[in-house]
Order: structure tokens, then sequence, then C-alpha cells
């Protein structure tokens, strides 16, 4: 039994090490990307607001960075390609979000949102020359209702090598 118990343990704290709880939030998969010879990085995280009521991550600071901007890929019908845009703010829907009133007393469940490539992301931009040689960096998220959470986020592609793809957005 003592195994077992062990066991669960371990995977357990494996599986949720990279997480943290601010309030009701609950912050996780925390990578950062900072590729040698790129003049921006990239970060990314889930978000889940456990709470009734909806938050808004309005912000971010990093020493590695000038400024942190929150960012979304968007499609262009003409041409049906993506293209990269600064947004104000990002919504982190309460468990309340998306349902009606009659459904949300039996469907009430958090709703997380992914900052992953490809989509919703958070831009260093103009990195530090020391941003490439680390192996974790603190972010520090502003949100609308919970406040400033300093965040660690872990290198993603540290023995990669190559450029970004965020490169050559100003």
């Amino acid at each position: 039994m003592k195994n077992i118990i062990f066991a669960f343990v371990l995977i357990f704290t494996t599986v949720y090490a990279d997480a943290k709880i601010h309030g009701t939030l609950e912050l996780s998969g925390m990578t950062f990307r900072a590729l040698k010879g790129a003049k921006n990085g990239s970060a990314y995280l889930t978000i889940t607001q456990t709470a009734d009521d909806s938050d808004k991550l309005i912000g971010a600071n990093c020493a590695f960075a000038d400024h942190v901007e929150i960012h979304d890929h968007i499609a262009i019908p003409a041409t049906k390609a993506k293209r990269m845009v600064e947004i104000g703010s990002l919504v982190i829907p309460g468990t309340h979000s998306n349902c009606s009133f009659l459904t949300c007393w039996f469907e009430a469940k958090p709703h997380p949102v992914s900052l992953k490539k490809g989509g919703k992301h958070l831009m260093l931009m103009t990195l530090k020359p020391d941003a490439t040689m680390v192996d974790t960096m603190e972010i520090e998220l502003i949100f609308e209702k919970a406040g400033k959470v300093t965040v660690i986020f872990r290198a993603e592609n540290k023995e990669k090598g190559g450029s970004c793809c965020h490169e050559d957005h100003k």
C-alpha cells in the first residue's frame, strides 16, 4: 500500500510541478522561447479561473525583455494566412461563463485559456542578450482582479539553435 501511495504522490507532483495557484487562478505549463539570434521571444502557459467571475490578463513584465505584449494570431481571409497582432488584454472566463441560467447550476466548470504557439501568447519584446542563456525566467503577470503574480517559466528549447518566427515582428 505504501508503494501505491508513494507512486501516486510522485506522479501527482511530477505532473503539477510547474503549476501555480494564485487565489482563484490556476497557472500551468509555463514555458518560454528565447532563441539565439532572435530579437524577440515568446512565453506560453494555461490559465484557469476556478471562480464564478471572469478575470482578465491585462499585462506582463519580464527582466529579460524590454517589455511584454499579449499577442494573438488572426486569419486574413484573402490569403488564408495568419498574422500576429497585439491585443490589449485577455479574458479568463469564470466557471459560469458561456452558460444559460439553467445550465449554470449543472455545468459550472472551468474554461482554461491556453497561450500556445500559433495562437495567443506572451511576446517578449527586444530580448536582453542573456535571455538565451537561462533555463528559467520570472515573468510577472498582471490580472485585472487577481493583481500581480510572478511565475517561473522554463526554457522550452535551450538545446536548439536557429531563429524564431517572431524575430521580424516589431
